[in-house]
């Protein structure tokens, strides 16, 4: 006979609101209580820093999208986990992540008793780059070619222009040898 899986339900504990500024939210995780759900929702794409300390305790951070809307923990919709130890912080930073409705779940990772404090916050954009010299040529260059050819032009591209500039980021096998 196989045992029943009781799904994780994501009925939040708490709905909080997430602003650059790092707003404390503590518990306490027992046998009894093994998680605590708080939800949030991003008008846009955002930036998120989330921090767990696990307080000398064993604690799971979980970033969780319910995408089917059921309530429940399904696969898949864990988008980031990351664990707190003793002596050690639990960090998730994740850039651009969608609008939308998001779920963190802090749970007992082990033990019978874990004390947290969790920080999430939205990560603040510094002045966003703006294109070389270089950049801006080739990419007038580019929308001159596109408007003889009946296209519509094309606009800088930050988030683009930073990773073609991260190395090893597009380093890969030739697709053609």
């Amino acid at each position: 006979m196989t045992p029943k899986i009781t799904p994780i339900s994501l009925k939040p504990d708490q709905t909080i609101n997430l602003t650059s500024q790092a707003t404390a939210y503590t518990g306490r995780l027992t046998a009894n209580n093994r998680d605590r759900v708080y939800k949030f929702r991003l008008n846009r794409s955002s930036d998120l820093n989330l921090q767990l300390n696990g307080l000398g305790q064993n604690s799971v951070l979980e970033l969780i999208q319910d995408r089917n809307r059921n309530g429940q923990l399904n696969a898949g919709e864990v988008i980031a986990r990351t664990r707190s130890r003793a002596g050690q912080l639990g960090n998730i930073t994740r850039a651009g992540v969608g609008a939308g409705v998001f779920f963190l779940r802090v749970s007992l990772g082990g033990g019978k008793v874990a004390n947290y404090s969790l920080k999430p916050a939205l990560q603040t954009q510094s002045t966003p780059p703006t294109a070389t010299p270089f950049e801006s040529q080739v990419l007038q260059l580019t929308n001159s070619f596109r408007q003889q050819n009946g296209l519509a032009p094309l606009s800088y591209n930050t988030r683009l222009a930073v990773a073609a500039k991260t190395p090893g980021l597009m380093d890969h096998p030739p697709l053609i040898e």
